[in-house]
C-alpha cells in the first residue's frame, strides 16, 4: 500500500497555492484518463469500421462467398472477439473515470474540473 499513489487533496484552511496543486493534480489526473476513454473509443470505432469493411467485401463478392462460403466465419469471430474485448475495455476505462470524479468531487475539486468532457 505503501506504493500506491494518493490522490491529491484539497483540504479546508489550506493555502491558495496548496490548493491550486490540488486541484491541477485532479485536472492532471482526470485529463489523462479522459484521454485513454477517447483514445480507447477511436480504437473501438476503428475496429468496428474495419469489420463492416471486410465484412462488406466477403459478403458482396458472391464468386468468393459460393467458393468459400465459411471463409468469413473466422475473421467474422475474431473481429467480433476484438470488439467486444474493446468495448469492455472502454466501458472500464469509462467507470474508473467516473469514479475518479466522483473521488475529486468528494474532495472538493471544484465541478469546472471534475465534469470537463473531451
Amino acid at each position: 500500500k505503501k506504493d500506491e499513489k494518493k490522490d491529491p487533496e484539497i483540504k479546508a484552511g489550506q493555502s491558495a497555492s496548496d490548493r491550486k496543486e490540488a486541484v491541477d493534480a485532479w485536472k492532471q489526473k482526470l485529463d489523462g484518463q479522459s484521454g485513454k476513454v477517447t483514445s480507447l473509443a477511436h480504437e473501438l470505432d476503428l475496429l468496428q469500421r474495419e469489420y463492416r469493411v471486410k465484412s462488406s467485401e466477403f459478403y458482396a463478392n458472391t464468386a468468393n462467398r459460393a467458393q468459400n462460403p465459411t471463409g468469413f466465419a473466422k475473421d467474422d469471430a475474431d473481429y467480433k472477439q476484438k470488439i467486444a474485448d474493446k468495448q469492455k475495455e472502454l466501458d472500464d476505462a469509462k467507470a474508473k473515470l467516473s469514479e475518479m470524479q466522483d473521488d475529486a468531487r468528494k474532495d472538493g475539486a471544484p465541478n469546472s474540473v471534475t465534469d470537463r468532457q473531451h
